[in-house]
């Protein structure tokens, strides 16, 4: 089993994340994905926005999975997620990056660490 993050080329072509169904079966259901790739082989949440319509600028409701693009906008979109208050985000555990300690660090949220989350290439 290859480990979480290796589904995707370091020099990737585009920046949409498709997150393991079992992690997502754990969780319990979502009402909006809003930055849910444009192909998916399956649902994770009720409703999907897609890089399409601009899941960052638009209005979010319900409870709010968030498997963001990562790189410079990956903060602006946990500090949408501290302010709708209502949600989970799946990102790599850079804690000593800026936009860890700027966003993550200084919001009431609760940060999770999962050491062997594996993805099944089945």
């Amino acid at each position: 089993m290859a480990g979480m993050g290796s589904h995707h080329a370091a020099c990737m072509q585009k920046d949409e994340w498709l997150t393991p169904p079992s992690i997502l079966e754990a969780l319990g259901s979502f009402d909006l994905d809003p930055c849910s790739p444009v192909e998916r082989p399956w649902d994770t949440a009720s409703e999907h926005l897609t890089l399409h319509d601009d899941g960052l600028s638009a209005a979010w409701r319900g409870r709010v999975w968030l498997n963001p693009p990562y790189g410079r906008e990956t903060g602006l979109w946990l500090e949408k997620l501290a302010e709708h208050g209502d949600g989970i985000a799946l990102v790599f555990a850079r804690t000593e990056t800026e936009m860890f300690s700027a966003r993550c660090g200084r919001k009431p949220m609760l940060c999770c660490f999962c050491a062997d989350v594996c993805i099944s290439t089945m």
